[in-house]
C-alpha cells in the first residue's frame, strides 16, 4: 500500500516532455530523426512506445524512465494523406509494475508537400534555366528499367536464370556448370535518341494521381535534360486522349504540365493479380506443338485461345490505340517509356511490351 501511494504520488499522467520538432518533405520520401524525451518519472520505471502507422518505424520501443534525457530514433515516409502531427502510443509501468499509464507522445509536426506540387516546381525552375541540363534534380523517379526479357543488345549487362523461351547462343555456360542451374546472359543496346512516352492517366485516388503526375514530370526533366526528343501519348479508361511528334526539350516539358491536368480517376471493377507472361506463354505453344499426344493437341488449343484473347483485348484497349497512332507519327524504332498504375491496361501493356520489343523498340518501364 505504502509503494502504491508512492507511485500514485510521484508518476505524473504523462511521464515524458517530448522536445517538437517542425519537419517538411515531400510525401512518399524518406527521412531520419532523433526524437528527445525528457523523463518527469520519480520513482524510475519502463517506457514502451508503439506507431500507429505501417511508413513510420521507432527504434528502439523499450526505454528506461531512469531521470536522463532519452532518444528515439524515428524513420519515416508518409504518404500524401498522412497527418499533421505524428503521435506515438505510450504506455510507462512503475519500475514495481504495480500501475500502468497509457498517454501519447506528439513530437513531430508535419507538414506534406504533394509529389505533383514538388515536381511542378523543379520543372518552372527547369524552364527558368536557360541551358538544358543545367538543373540539379535533388530526386528522380524510379530508375528506367528495360524488362529482362528484352535485353538482346551487343553490349554484356549481367545474368540472369534461364527462363522458357531464352535463346541457347546466350546461355551462360560458365556460370551454369559452377551453380549447377542454368543462366543467361543479358545484353543492352541503345537504340537511338528518340523516345516516347506512353502514359495512362487513369487512377483509382488522389495518392495514385499524385505518383502518376510526379513521374510524368520528372520523367519529362531527365529525358529534356538529354537532350532527347520525345513523343508524348496519352490515353485513360475511356480512348486516346493525346499523341504527339517528337517535340524538343522546353516543349515536353510545358506539354507534360500541361497532361497531368487531364489526370482522372475512375473506380475499376476488374482487379489483377499479376500481369500475364507473354513471352512465357509463346514459348509453351512451341514447345507443345511438337507433342504427339491428344491431351497435348487439347492444351496447345487452350494455350492458342489464351494468345488470341489476350491479343484481342489488347487490340481494343486504348493503350494499343494509342501506342500505334503516335508510333504513325514518328520513327520506326524508338524507346518507349511506361507510366501507367497498371489498372485497365495491365494485360494490354504486358501483350504490347512483348509485341513491340520483338519488333526492335525498347520497352522501358517505370
Amino acid at each position: 500500500g505504502i509503494l502504491l501511494r508512492k507511485v500514485i504520488r510521484d508518476i505524473p499522467p504523462k511521464p515524458v516532455e517530448e522536445t517538437k520538432i517542425q519537419q517538411r518533405m515531400v510525401a512518399g520520401t524518406k527521412t531520419n530523426l532523433q526524437v528527445k524525451l525528457n523523463s518527469r518519472c520519480k520513482v524510475g520505471g519502463i517506457l514502451f512506445v508503439e506507431s500507429p502507422h505501417e511508413w513510420l518505424k521507432l527504434r528502439p520501443t523499450k526505454l528506461l524512465l531512469d531521470g536522463k534525457e532519452l532518444q528515439i530514433d524515428v524513420s519515416l515516409s508518409p504518404p500524401l494523406s498522412g497527418p499533421s502531427t505524428i503521435k506515438f502510443r505510450a504506455y510507462a509501468i512503475d519500475q514495481w509494475g504495480l500501475t500502468q499509464l497509457k498517454f501519447e507522445i506528439e513530437p513531430i509536426s508535419l507538414h506534406i508537400i504533394p509529389r505533383a506540387k514538388y515536381a511542378a516546381w523543379l520543372a518552372r525552375k527547369y524552364l527558368d534555366e536557360a541551358k538544358a541540363g543545367s538543373l540539379m534534380l535533388a530526386s528522380l523517379p524510379t530508375t528506367f528499367k528495360t524488362s529482362s526479357l528484352f535485353r538482346t543488345g551487343i553490349e554484356y549487362y549481367g545474368s540472369r536464370s534461364y527462363q522458357p523461351g531464352d535463346s541457347l547462343r546466350h546461355i551462360d555456360w560458365k556460370h551454369s556448370l559452377k551453380l549447377n542451374e542454368l543462366v543467361t546472359k543479358e545484353f543492352s543496346q541503345s537504340r537511338g535518341q528518340s523516345a516516347m512516352m506512353l502514359t495512362n492517366l487513369a487512377v483509382s485516388d488522389d495518392e495514385e494521381a499524385d505518383k502518376l503526375a510526379y513521374k510524368i514530370i520528372v520523367t519529362a526533366i531527365s529525358l529534356a535534360q538529354e537532350g532527347i526528343p520525345v513523343a508524348l501519348a496519352a490515353y485513360d479508361h475511356e480512348d486516346v486522349r493525346l499523341t504527339t511528334t517528337p517535340l524538343q526539350p522546353r516543349e515536353l516539358v510545358v506539354r507534360s504540365l500541361e497532361l497531368t491536368q487531364q489526370i482522372v480517376a475512375f473506380i475499376n471493377p476488374v482487379k489483377y493479380l499479376s500481369p500475364p507472361d507473354i513471352a512465357r506463354l509463346r514459348a509453351n505453344i512451341s514447345r507443345v506443338k511438337f507433342a504427339q499426344s491428344e491431351a497435348s493437341r487439347v492444351l496447345l488449343q487452350l494455350l492458342q485461345l489464351e494468345y488470341r484473347t489476350l491479343d484481342n483485348n489488347a487490340r481494343l484497349n486504348p493503350a494499343t490505340k494509342t501506342l500505334l497512332e503516335a508510333l504513325a507519327k514518328g520513327k520506326r524504332q524508338v524507346n518507349i517509356v511506361l507510366i501507367s498504375h497498371r489498372n485497365h491496361d495491365a494485360e494490354a501493356l504486358a501483350f504490347d511490351a512483348f509485341t513491340f520489343a520483338s519488333k526492335g523498340h525498347a520497352v522501358i518501364e517505370l
